[in-house]
């Protein structure tokens, strides 16, 4: 009989601060790490797209709700934004950009800080997790097809792993093992994983953590 596993918490996600840019159809990135032609990032909420030329946006990037368009970002130089947020109440419009201790800051076109509201407004738009093509059930089936191939049960393992600015699995570390001879081919499955859709955070790509628990039975 074949494994079954079975992933007892939901996907543990944190995102870091950390960013670069990488996309000529859908979502692609060339052989040298480059992010070109159309792209579409989506959660629960929000859909991001943009189009990229050699890891460079062209053009405004759009985030839509319900189709609805509501924030439009445009880079600048030094990795300064020009952002207008569309809400039911008027349209908002500003800059975003790194102050001096590194930290992403809004401002309106008068270079004051915006509201409290407008913030976590643009904030809950520009946050995206990274997903896997097909839905995390197809990541689940492309590891428990490959565990299977071990003919191992009731063993459990924590991973623990960073989905990066391209989307690769890197970093897969295991937290928590019932059987540690066998952490290194879990390893081995994490990082040849096919590529994730990346996270996005104040309008640039970032690393996430990311922590997934087996039970093999």
């Amino acid at each position: 009989m074949k494994n079954t596993f079975s992933f007892t918490t939901p996907l543990t996600c944190l995102l870091i601060a950390f960013f670069s840019f990488t996309a000529m159809s859908q979502n692609e990135i060339d052989s040298i790490g480059n992010k070109q032609g159309e792209w579409i990032l989506s959660n629960k909420n929000f859909t991001l797209k943009a189009t990229f030329k050699d890891n460079k946006t062209v053009g405004p990037m759009r985030f839509y709700e319900n189709e609805k368009l509501v924030l439009e970002a445009t880079e600048g130089p030094d990795k300064t934004y020009t952002w207008k947020l569309y809400t039911n109440e008027g349209n908002k419009e500003g800059i975003a950009k790194n102050n001096e201790e590194g930290l992403f800051r809004y401002f309106d076109l008068q270079s004051n800080e915006i509201d409290s509201t407008t913030l976590i407004k643009l904030n809950s738009i520009g946050e995206i997790l990274p997903t896997y093509n097909g839905g995390i059930n197809q990541f689940h089936i492309y590891i428990a097809q490959n565990i299977d191939s071990l003919n191992i049960k009731n063993e459990k393992f924590k991973v623990n792993f960073v989905i990066n600015q391209n989307g690769k699995v890197t970093d897969v570390k295991i937290a928590s093992s019932t059987n540690p001879n066998l952490n290194d081919r879990i390893i081995h499955f994490f990082e040849n994983s096919p590529r994730w859709n990346p996270g996005f955070q104040r309008f640039r790509f970032v690393k996430v953590k990311m922590s997934i628990p087996l039970n093999l039975q």
